[in-house]
């Protein structure tokens, strides 16, 4: 992916970990909006696509957001999107460095390179929480003491065979869930296995 700056980088590792978000692409489209009485464009710099529903992404700094200029576009741009019956939204740094979900998620990260349990074992903590729904890291580590621990809960939650909660601090009492499968973000078809 390019990514052009630090917020687009943390948005996109919230992207990544968010067990909601199903795909996301970086600087989709351009978009051709009216501005007063003009035409103007406007590239956008992502897609995301959830489980409900999708929308544009502007990622700017407080700053420059809340700017004259900014300001006076963001409506117009936020019209013309919704218009085509998806969200438009813009993102400072508030949302994606500054915010639990943002810590959260880094904490999660750092941990990426953990090893993995074996095979056997990933799909019986995967059928284990899909069994359950949503259970706490702390329980799900107590149930496979002898293969789990925080970090390898962390390492199968950034390969997507679990999902955890962003909105809490990373713990053993964060949620954990059901992942939406390894590879989900490079179009693992519909029905493929998501083990």
């Amino acid at each position: 992916m390019r990514l052009r700056s630090t917020l687009e980088y943390r948005h996109a590792l919230l992207c990544e970990l968010d067990g909601d978000v199903t795909w996301f692409c970086e600087e989709p489209v351009v978009i051709r909006y009216r501005l007063g009485d003009r035409l103007a464009t406007h590239r956008v710099d992502a897609y995301v696509q959830a489980t409900q529903s999708g929308e544009f992404v502007e990622l700017k700094y407080e700053d420059d957001a809340a700017s004259a200029e900014n300001e006076a576009r963001w409506p117009w741009i936020a019209h013309a999107v919704n218009s085509m019956g998806l969200g438009y939204r813009v993102l400072t740094e508030r949302h994606v460095i500054d915010s639990l979900r943002a810590e959260t998620a880094l904490a999660v990260f750092e941990q990426r390179m953990t090893r993995l349990p074996e095979p056997t074992d990933i799909r019986a903590i995967v059928d284990a929480v899909t069994e359950r729904g949503i259970v706490s890291a702390g329980d799900l580590i107590a149930a496979f003491a002898d293969c789990l621990d925080l970090n390898t809960v962390f390492a199968l939650a950034r390969h997507g065979h679990l999902a955890v909660d962003l909105g809490v601090a990373a713990g053993p009492e964060m949620g954990v869930r059901r992942g939406t499968g390894p590879f989900r973000r490079i179009g693992l078809a519909a029905g493929g296995d998501r083990s």
